[in-house]
């Protein structure tokens, strides 16, 4: 097999290491209560990967000089080098693991900082000058492609509020038209989502299920204006799940306070002041419940003077994140692993399953145009295809 660690490689003729037996990866499951910003409660239990895998690597380095003492010393650089690898942090290195042919599939494995080599004195040090050991190299349990793809979105634009496809596309059947198919890899795959345009206030996205329609998340009939108190909208959630109420309100010069119920409630659960924002809608936070399929949600104006111009549901319970309150950016990334403007951003990224789900986008203001792009890295157990 073909393998690296960093830029060392082992089993290369003339590089002066060598993998000189069965490597072991060792991945362990646990319980975790997963975090979740939305939930009043967070009672969310997963049975996840660990964050660390540990391979064990039966190695061999060998020195190279004319006399002894270049050898051993040759053999100590050699040494020093991989340890340097190994103990970097951050450690910015890979494990590079492939079948050993030309054009093989590859898989990178990130590397965390790793226990060093501490060398003795073995029998076949003294003698060949070649030093062996197993070592143990710590990495993200799962390895990915050395490139990310691309989810092609058509449209690619949102104004207010999108769903997009989370899958990727076939070349056209034999009647004109591509056909989706599943996202790559082996593991639901992390999401970088940039949102870009002009004077981006608020961000939302989340992961939705496979085969659910816009419809299913905003209701923009609801206008005004409306007196206090009364019921503002009922609206039907066609399915089950943990959602967060967002709303696009405007309230008079006078201040609202909005809220929402769930069934036949008569008063809200939750209450949320608006100051007074002029003709201007705000993206506005409700606040969380959870919803059997065909659950009515009521959207109240408790007091004030109030407009609507929108009604959405965020499902939060497989992945989500959102920005609120940005200093006006023109865009916006949400990474798993690099975020911009972290301290407006809730959540960590986004996880998608690999089952064609859909990805839905709220930004504001409504009625500015922006665009979205959408990237991953395939999560691989093994080689990449």
């Amino acid at each position: 097999m073909a393998f690296t660690i960093g830029s060392l490689e082992f089993g290369t003729p003339g590089s002066g290491y060598m993998v000189n037996g069965p490597i072991t990866r060792k991945l362990e499951p646990k319980l975790i209560v997963r975090q979740n910003p939305f939930a009043l409660v967070d009672n969310q239990i997963a049975n996840v990967q660990n964050a660390i895998s540990e391979w064990s690597i039966p190695i061999r380095i060998y020195g190279a000089g004319a006399t002894k003492a270049l050898v051993v010393a040759d053999m100590a650089a050699k040494i020093a080098a991989l340890n340097a690898v190994l103990t970097a942090d951050p450690n910015p290195n890979f494990i590079e693991d492939s079948l050993d042919y030309s054009g093989s599939p590859v898989t990178y494995y990130q590397m965390v900082k790793s226990n060093a080599i501490l060398p003795g004195r073995q029998d076949l040090t003294e003698k060949r000058g070649v030093y062996e050991e197993t070592i143990v190299v710590r990495t993200w349990p799962f390895g990915s492609l050395d490139e990310s793809v691309s989810i092609t979105l058509d449209p690619d634009t949102v104004t207010k509020v999108a769903l997009f496809p989370l899958c990727g596309w076939s070349d056209p059947d034999d009647d004109g038209d591509p056909v989706a198919i599943a996202l790559e890899g082996d593991a639901p795959a992390p999401l970088t989502i940039t949102i870009a345009g002009s004077a981006l206030a608020n961000a939302v996205c989340a992961v939705c299920p496979p085969g659910s329609s816009i419809g299913d998340f905003y209701f923009s009939d609801t206008v005004g204006p409306f007196t206090e108190p009364c019921v503002m909208e009922v609206v039907t959630v066609p399915l089950a799940g943990r959602y967060r109420a967002l709303a696009y309100l405007t309230s008079g010069t006078a201040g609202a306070t909005y809220g929402i119920g769930t069934g036949d409630a008569t008063t809200p659960q939750t209450t949320v002041f608006l100051a007074s924002t002029g003709e201007t809608p705000a993206l506005t936070d409700l606040g969380e419940f959870s919803a059997t399929a065909g659950l009515n949600l009521s959207l109240f104006l408790v007091s004030g003077h109030a407009w609507c111009m929108g009604l959405i549901i965020v499902p939060v319970d497989v992945s989500c994140v959102s920005a609120w309150k940005l200093p006006t950016v023109s865009a916006l990334v949400f990474s798993y692993n690099a975020n911009t403007h972290l301290s407006y951003v809730i959540g960590n990224g986004i996880t998608a399953p690999l089952d064609m789900a859909n990805l839905l986008v709220v930004t504001d203001p409504g009625g500015s145009e922006y665009t979205v792009s959408i990237t991953y890295n395939p999560l691989l157990y093994g080689w990449g295809q």
